[in-house]
């Protein structure tokens, strides 16, 4: 392992802040469409027009096109108003060009029917009809997909959209609850016949502008059959369903038990009845087949998976049935309760500071992890993605608050480490949640949502890096595997709590590849260097661990107690997180002297040869981000939505960065990536100060 040795620095001299600032010395930056000639554009990444390479494959545990092309996800969830509310022709091409250069090549349509999308609401008359369209939304919607085929971005989504809520005359006994639905659509058969209109209405119609539908087009990749479902996940359980439809499960609950021999007894629709259990999770993995049956009868040959969510094994198990495994993942930070909250000086926090191990020790306790409960899914032989992943949430201080998915200030750090253990793992994408406008349509002014394609400046700042980490080959796969094998006793006794409370769930992703086999998973023994049981993996405490868990391939590490993360491969290298204690970081071909308390800072060659003989190169200076505050303007975060207004405002970073071989031509790059100002000539040694020349890019140029 190299040494990493601390430093001091003077306090840089920073330009005067604007009025109303949330950070001293703060600067304002839009990251706007990039350039075509920009090194920050990663466009090259991806398959233009979408659908060249054929149909989607599951094949040995990854994706790989008809023509052998193998692809992994860098994927934007777009959401209600976002879809809709690019009115001008011109808009939905500029938008999917911006996402292309930033690195997507995947899109899922979200929330596309809710009530609350009024941008180009997706029913004539909701209230009558959910099998009638607004031509106006299909033809804005049609555009957008037109726009993201051209530039090499796919499509996804789920049979039902998540927010469908059915007319009352629509289905017998008739609700308008979406939650009631998903789980109805997987054994009700006049809640199938409602939903088979939907599909058939939705998906066989043509998009004017392509020709094809979304069934006939190889740009709709892969498809879930719904989002959400899971037993805790729903509010009110099996037993707040209509009785009439109760009443329909109890004679199939009877043949279950004829079926197994065991006893008779009656259903438990609160699923503590271990037959119970397993006859309902049998009865989703049915309708999951079903589904995927249904869709291949009227011409989709993608892909396609069960559901999305899920604490623990239970959650996950009927997914199996699925052509991949789908999880949602949601990673908040360092605490697993409140009042337990690990934070450096000054209120500190970030996910980079979580030690990897099972804290609580408390199975009643929620341990909020991202590879332990991500892991859950990662199954020996079949793909994996997060359809919904945000790498950071929460409160900007220690404290929880009412609202953990609120504004994180830090959430710059973060996305590189998890796109790069992503790559290592060879898990095969995610997409970040979410792009979305506001009720009042006005996100040109504002961030508004935690993530915003055209304003949240340090989070879209590192979206090159993180594709290229994830899509780029940059990353070598783990050395090492080792299966983690859960039985049936595993999946029963955790069905209404987490289950990943074994600490290698905690830390082996970050050392080694982790899988997992359910019962009647296929795999061999021979391709694993350790093999463990569940059960008795979690009497396996690792509470002498050192501060830093590195790969087994040495590109990366993380330093969990001082809360940073260094990447060294041959072509990305450089440290995020905070910098109090260490602060100068010796990497293969430079060296990273940090002058700033907190940082994410890399320099990255794409697409070109490593940084050692790269003819350009991209150097990522990214900090803290915040909106521009009126004065007087309470800082708190006001539910899904940042207080404040444009612009969108950075705290400066600072430091230096020394080549080890060659010089190079400096570059300041402006909002769209382009040449603004050459910063030095020939030289191995660069002092970095984004306040001082207002950017989060350079260009490093031989």
């Amino acid at each position: 392992m190299k040494k990493f040795l601390t430093t001091v620095f003077a306090a840089a001299a920073f330009a005067t802040p604007l009025a109303g600032a949330m950070y001293e010395n703060e600067f304002p930056f839009i990251i706007r469409e990039p350039a075509a000639d920009s090194v920050v554009n990663v466009s090259f990444l991806n398959h233009k027009p979408a659908g060249k390479h054929g149909v989607l494959r599951a094949v040995g545990g990854n994706f790989v096109f008809e023509d052998g092309t193998p692809v992994r996800w860098f994927g934007l969830n777009v959401v209600d108003n976002r879809v809709f509310n690019m009115y001008a022709p011109e808009t939905a091409k500029t938008v999917a060009r911006k996402m292309a250069a930033l690195g997507i090549n995947i899109v899922r349509i979200h929330h596309m029917t809710a009530g609350w999308q009024n941008a180009a609401p997706f029913f004539k008359d909701r209230a009558e009809s959910t099998l009638e369209f607004n031509d106006r939304a299909l033809e804005l919607l049609d555009r957008f997909t037109a726009a993201l085929k051209e530039e090499g971005i796919y499509v996804t989504c789920e049979l039902p959209d998540s927010s469908l809520e059915p007319a009352l005359s629509e289905i017998p006994n008739g609700t308008r609850e979406g939650f009631d639905l998903k789980l109805l659509m997987l054994f009700d058969p006049e809640v199938q016949a409602y939903v088979k209109k939907y599909v058939r209405a939705f998906f066989m119609r043509p998009n004017r502008y392509t020709g094809r539908s979304l069934f006939e087009d190889p740009q709709f990749v892969m498809l879930g059959v719904v989002n959400e479902v899971a037993y805790n996940y729903h509010p009110k359980g099996l037993a707040g369903l209509n009785p009439y439809y109760t009443g329909k499960l109890r004679p199939k609950f009877r043949e279950y038990l004829k079926r197994n021999r065991l006893p008779e007894r009656e259903l438990d629709l609160s699923l503590n009845d271990d037959a119970s259990a397993k006859f309902w999770n049998e009865t989703m993995a049915e309708g999951y087949r079903m589904w995927r049956d249904y869709v291949r009868s009227l011409g989709y040959r993608g892909v396609i998976s069960g559901s999305n969510v899920g604490e623990n094994f239970y959650h996950t198990q009927p997914s199996l049935a699925g052509d991949f495994m789908d999880a949602h993942l949601y990673w908040g930070y360092a605490p697993w309760s409140e009042g337990n909250v690990r934070i450096l000086s000054d209120g500190r926090w970030s996910p980079l500071l979580k030690k990897p191990v099972n804290e609580s020790r408390e199975k009643e306790k929620y341990t909020k992890d991202l590879f332990a409960r991500f892991s859950l899914a990662s199954v020996a032989g079949k793909p994996l993605i997060s359809s919904e992943h945000r790498t950071a949430k929460g409160g900007a201080t220690a404290s929880l608050g009412a609202n953990p998915m609120q504004y994180n200030e830090y959430r710059a750090a973060g996305l590189p480490f998890f796109s790069a253990v992503h790559a290592f793992q060879e898990w095969d994408g995610f997409y970040l949640f979410a792009s979305q406008g506001t009720e009042q349509l006005n996100q040109y002014e504002r961030m508004g949502h935690i993530l915003d394609v055209r304003h949240d400046t340090t989070y879209l700042a590192t979206f090159p890096l993180s594709a290229w980490l994830l899509r780029g080959g940059a990353v070598a796969p783990a050395r090492q595997r080792v299966l983690l094998k859960v039985s049936e006793k595993d999946i029963l006794s955790t069905k209404k709590s987490p289950s990943f409370f074994s600490d290698l769930l905690f830390n082996t992703p970050e050392r080694h590849r982790l899988e997992l086999a359910y019962p009647g998973t296929a795999y061999r023994p021979e391709d694993y260097a350790q093999v463990f049981d569940y059960a008795s993996s979690c009497d396996r405490k690792l509470d002498d661990i050192g501060p830093v868990i590195e790969s087994d391939t040495g590109e990366f590490r993380r330093n969990w107690e001082e809360g940073y993360w260094v990447l060294d491969t041959p072509s990305a290298q450089g440290a995020e997180g905070f910098f109090d204690r260490t602060r100068r970081f010796e990497l293969n071909d430079m060296t990273l002297e940090m002058e700033s308390p907190f940082g994410v800072c890399f320099l990255a060659s794409f697409g070109e040869a490593e940084i050692a003989g790269a003819k350009r190169m991209m150097f990522l200076a990214a900090g803290e981000c915040g909106n521009t505050l009126a004065p007087g303007t309470d800082p708190a975060p006001n539910g899904w939505w940042l207080k404040g207004g444009s612009p969108v405002v950075l705290k400066p970073v600072a430091g230096t960065l020394r080549l080890k071989s060659g010089r190079c031509d400096v570059w300041i790059l402006g909002e769209h990536g382009e040449r603004k100002t050459k910063a030095a000539e020939k030289t191995d040694c660069f002092r970095f100060d984004t306040g001082r020349d207002r950017t989060v890019w350079y260009e490093l140029a031989r």
